[in-house]
């Protein structure tokens, strides 16, 4: 086995220890888990649902970049053998007409109050984090221990039958100088929210909610201003 056999073992291997102490109960941001696999996010809906979301995603790639779509009822998923969609990410978000109802550690008995449940796993912007730390670049919410802050933008998505929204963007704080390298790194991510990176500031983006991010856990550096330089993706 090569070297970089032996560092793909690994980084599966860390990725299966994260799900397991997530099905435990552990409760914490997936950023810098399992360095250089890929990392998504799971939206969960009911077979009526599906069309809608799929069409939305297919309008809004650089939103809503999908890499697996499951059969309707089953928790699985070809990206991660093994894993189980209800219990093994670190929390879920229970929305129920169209309103967050609550947030659980396990999803299973949600879940099963459908029987036709069809998940979608899209990619996220965790999995170019590897690269910009392997070019030096700091990742401020791994080096504070926090979930990436969040802003919500007033850029319309384009909708899809029942669904529609506005476009949500993280940021990651750049140094001015290598802004461009990080937007090069982070570009060759096209299927885990790579491409849309950008230089952003207060102007540029119109964020509803800045300085504010809307993220639960903000990094100690969130509060953004108007001159500083910042990846969003």
């Amino acid at each position: 086995m090569n070297a970089l056999e032996r560092a793909r073992q690994a980084a599966i291997a860390a990725g299966r220890e994260a799900r397991s102490a997530y099905r435990g109960g552990l409760v914490t941001p997936t950023a810098g888990i399992a360095p250089g696999m890929t990392q998504a996010n799971l939206i969960a809906l009911p077979r009526d649902w599906a069309y809608d979301f799929l069409l939305y995603a297919q309008r809004n790639p650089k939103a809503c970049p999908v890499l697996d779509v499951t059969d309707a009822a089953s928790p699985h998923t070809r990206l991660a053998a093994g894993a189980d969609l209800r219990t093994d990410l670190p929390l879920y978000r229970i929305w129920r007409d169209g309103k967050l109802v609550e947030e659980v550690s396990d999803a299973t008995q949600a879940w099963a109050e459908h029987d036709d449940m069809v998940a979608f796993l899209i990619g996220c912007s965790f999995t170019f984090e590897t690269a910009l730390q392997e070019a030096g670049i700091e990742v401020r919410h791994i080096a504070d221990g926090c979930n990436v802050p969040m802003y919500l933008t007033n850029r319309a998505c384009r909708p899809a039958g029942r669904l529609q929204g506005e476009m949500v963007v993280s940021m990651r704080p750049i140094p001015a100088d290598r802004v461009a390298e990080a937007c090069g790194i982070s570009g060759r991510y096209p299927r885990c929210m790579g491409p849309r990176s950008t230089s952003a500031s207060l102007a540029c983006w119109g964020s509803r909610t800045w300085p504010g991010p809307i993220s639960v856990t903000p990094c100690a550096s969130s509060r953004a201003r108007s001159r500083c330089s910042g990846l969003a993706g």
